[in-house]
C-alpha cells in the first residue's frame, strides 16, 4: 500500500507577507491524522505564479528544514523558470520546474513560511499571485528511531 500523504495548498494571495517571506497558519484539522510520526518529508507537489512583474527566475525556500544546510540559510525546495515576457512587463510567465527535493521537517506544522529569492540570492517581494501545494510524506516512527540508533556513536572499545 502506498503512503497516505497530506497536501496543503498555500494561496499566495492569503499569505502574511514580511518582505520576501510569506507565512500561513495551518489549522491542525487540515491534516488527515495526528497519529503519524513526528517528522515528515516535505516537497512541492505543484505550484504556479501568475502575472508577476518579475523578470527573473524565482526560487522557493522552505524555512523549517531539519536535515538541510545552506551557507546563507536558504534551503531551496524548488524554483520557477521565467518563460516569456519582456522586462517590466506585468504579464511575465513563470513555470514551476518539478524536482525530487524533499526536506525533513516537523510533522503537521501549524505555521509554514516560504521565502522567495532570485537564483543569485536576492530577496524577491511582490510574490502574491498563485499557489504552492506542499506534499507531506510521513516517516514511520519506528524506522526513524532505528535509524537514529544505527547512526549514533558506538565506541570501538
Amino acid at each position: 500500500m502506498n503512503k497516505v500523504c497530506d497536501y496543503i495548498t498555500l494561496d499566495l494571495n492569503n499569505a502574511n507577507v514580511d518582505g520576501a517571506e510569506s507565512s500561513w497558519y495551518i489549522p491542525s484539522s487540515a491534516y488527515l491524522s495526528n497519529s503519524k510520526g513526528l517528522v515528515c518529508l516535505v516537497s512541492i507537489a505543484d505550484a504556479s505564479l501568475l502575472k508577476l512583474a518579475i523578470d527573473d527566475d524565482v526560487v522557493v525556500v522552505y524555512k523549517s528544514v531539519l536535515n538541510g544546510y545552506s551557507s546563507n540559510n536558504n534551503c531551496v525546495l524548488g524554483h520557477f523558470t521565467r518563460v516569456y515576457g519582456t522586462e517590466y512587463n506585468t504579464d511575465v510567465a513563470h513555470d514551476y520546474t518539478p524536482n525530487n527535493t524533499r526536506f525533513m521537517t516537523p510533522a503537521r506544522p501549524n505555521n509554514i513560511t516560504l521565502k522567495f529569492i532570485t537564483t543569485d540570492g536576492v530577496d524577491k517581494t511582490g510574490i502574491d499571485n498563485g499557489h504552492v501545494t506542499l506534499k507531506f510524506e510521513y516517516l514511520d516512527p519506528e524506522k526513524v528511531k532505528q535509524n537514529d540508533i544505527n547512526q549514533s556513536y558506538k565506541s570501538a572499545f
